[in-house]
């Protein structure tokens, strides 16, 4: 597992596409965001909570998964500036966008988080995270 001390700044990882269906559109609305635009529409959209879940499943693979996070502080800057729709083909990109020291256990991590389809932003947020010093993954 990498440590804080192993990133930097602008080091920037591209997770694998995902695809979402109408399937998944109406079922996770159902479940989690039944409103009519997300469960009922002839041409529905998917939540911006389905949205933000893809997305961190990408982050989980493409960062989160090699990265020694000891916790999630939070998200700064949430945005869904375009719907998803059925047949997107969702890509996310993580870069870390600071670091600095926390405590004597843990750095603080800021990530820049970028989901697009096709070059169109349909999400974007900032993760806050705290990552494991060296010292403390022995």
């Amino acid at each position: 597992m990498r440590t804080f001390s192993a990133l930097s700044v602008g080091e920037r990882r591209r997770a694998e596409p995902r695809t979402v269906t109408e399937d998944d559109i109406v079922s996770f609305g159902a479940q989690f965001d039944p409103q009519p635009m997300h469960c009922d529409a002839d041409d529905p959209i998917a939540s911006g909570w389905h949205t933000a879940a893809v997305t961190m499943d990408a982050m989980v693979e493409c960062w989160l998964s090699e990265v020694a996070v000891d916790v999630g502080l939070g998200v700064d800057q949430l945005r869904w500036p375009t719907p998803v729709r059925p047949g997107d083909r969702l890509v996310t990109t993580v870069e870390v966008a600071a670091r600095e020291d926390y405590d004597d256990r843990r750095g603080r991590v800021a990530l820049d988080v970028e989901t697009t389809v096709e070059g169109r932003t349909v999400l974007s947020m900032t993760g806050l995270v705290l990552v494991h010093r060296d010292s403390e993954t022995n």
